[in-house]
């Protein structure tokens, strides 16, 4: 427990549980932000944002596996290996871009006959942004740049409130301009500042592709079965419920996407601390560091969710009571989405080692039980309601989560390294 606690105590000097506090300071902007959103759209309007944060996230997450692998390899590359992987990510992106607003521009006839075309237009272009932002941090933490990437991430934060001194003229526009404003601002400042991150050539080098792909495609395609759940409840409230519908599920997706920020930041910080360890076959710094990512993110779950049994119901009946209701979609996908928080923490495991199998059976299998769920209403005649579709949500995040829980132990009996017990060198597998 003392050595435990000394670790801890390393943590917080080297800045790292600084990045998670600004994460977290970062996340209580993003809820002014959305308080004020709230309070100004009514629930059709909040529909509409609703929309648009869907084509900005299917966006940001259209990378094939290139932010995956590109970070797990930067995580050991050395300065012009990094190089290389930088141009390569970034031509990538560039291609990525563009085919995005092509197939916005054809598909958004069909798809979002009640959103403007310029609404479309600004999810695509925010989206892209923010897969350069994910690039970027990754860039960072990979480089221990984490005093800039905090400064950065607290002011881009800040600024991206501006436009919402346009509510009383155009109250729609300003609130998307404000979620949009906040990866632009990130990315300017950062490459401004940083000319190393910048990509130096276009390149679309065949080998380092190769190994690109083959260590971020399983886990990128993961994380494509993931979107797809969410793409398919979504458009299936829209579709069948209308945009009203949706927007009193804004609350919980802002509660999901809120919920997520400190675990992904705790990975994002602890997954290069045990590549190195692991390729170095450290057993005592990898099982140690598994252990600490576990149980921060056990204890994070606990906290989090007596906070949203306990506390958010009177702060949203004081703050936001015509959304006080809407709490119960919250409650309704919460035991998934812990679950599923918990599983892909231990997780790390899979990108560590490149073994995606679990990943890809995990989120295989929630996409599986939500695509028969939603395929089998129109069948049956079925018209789900919002707790219903929240169920099957939160369904499908348990099942997911269960399914990486049970990969991470068939994985720590075959490399006893990631047990959390383990000491000393381990042999190389």
């Amino acid at each position: 427990m003392w050595r435990l606690s000394l670790r801890f105590v390393a943590l917080a000097r080297s800045g790292q549980v600084g990045f998670v506090a600004t994460n977290l300071a970062a996340n209580l902007i993003v809820i002014v932000r959305s308080y004020v959103t709230m309070q100004a759209l009514d629930y059709r309007d909040l529909g509409v944002v609703t929309v648009m944060q869907t084509v900005m996230m299917l966006v940001g997450t259209l990378q094939f596996g290139v932010l995956n692998g590109g970070y797990r390899l930067l995580c050991s590359a050395d300065a012009e290996e990094g190089k290389a992987i930088n141009n390569v990510a970034y031509s990538c992106f560039a291609i990525i871009a563009v085919a995005s607003l092509v197939a916005g521009l054809v598909v958004d006839g069909m798809f979002a006959a009640n959103v403007a075309l310029w609404i479309t237009l600004i999810g695509i272009s925010a989206g892209a942004l923010t897969l350069i932002r994910s690039w970027v941090n990754n860039q960072m933490i990979a480089a221990g740049m984490l005093a800039l990437l905090n400064r950065v991430t607290i002011w881009s934060a800040l600024l991206s409130l501006l436009p919402l001194l346009l509510l009383d003229r155009m109250p729609l526009t300003a609130c998307i301009l404000s979620v949009a404003v906040q990866p632009a601002l990130f990315v300017l400042v950062v490459l401004g500042a940083q000319p190393a991150l910048r990509p130096g050539a276009w390149s679309l080098d065949h080998t380092l592709l190769r190994r690109i792909f083959t260590a971020g495609f399983y886990i990128f395609l993961s994380g494509m079965l993931l979107q797809l759940n969410a793409q398919i409840e979504r458009w299936y409230v829209v579709r069948d419920l209308g945009l009203d519908a949706l927007g009193h599920l804004y609350l919980a997706f802002l509660v999901i996407n809120l919920f997520a920020i400190i675990p992904n930041a705790m990975q994002s910080l602890f997954l290069p601390r045990i590549v190195r360890a692991w390729d170095r076959r450290d057993g005592e710094a990898v099982s140690g560091d598994m252990r600490r990512l576990a149980l921060g993110s056990i204890v994070y779950c606990v906290g989090a969710g007596l906070l949203l049994i306990f506390a958010a119901p009177p702060i949203i009946s004081l703050i936001l009571p015509r959304y006080a209701d809407d709490l119960l979609y919250v409650y309704l996908i919460l035991p998934g989405l812990i679950l599923y928080t918990v599983g892909s923490a231990i997780g790390v495991i899979f990108n560590v080692l490149i073994r995606y199998r679990s990943y890809n059976i995990g989120f295989g299998a929630g996409t599986v039980l939500t695509v028969t769920a939603f395929a089998a209403a129109p069948l049956f005649a079925i018209r789900y309601s919002l707790e219903e579709v929240s169920v099957i949500k939160s369904a499908a995040y348990g099942l997911s989560g269960a399914i990486f829980l049970a990969g991470f132990w068939l994985l720590s009996r075959e490399f006893e390294i990631f047990r959390f017990g383990a000491r000393g060198k381990a042999e190389a597998r």
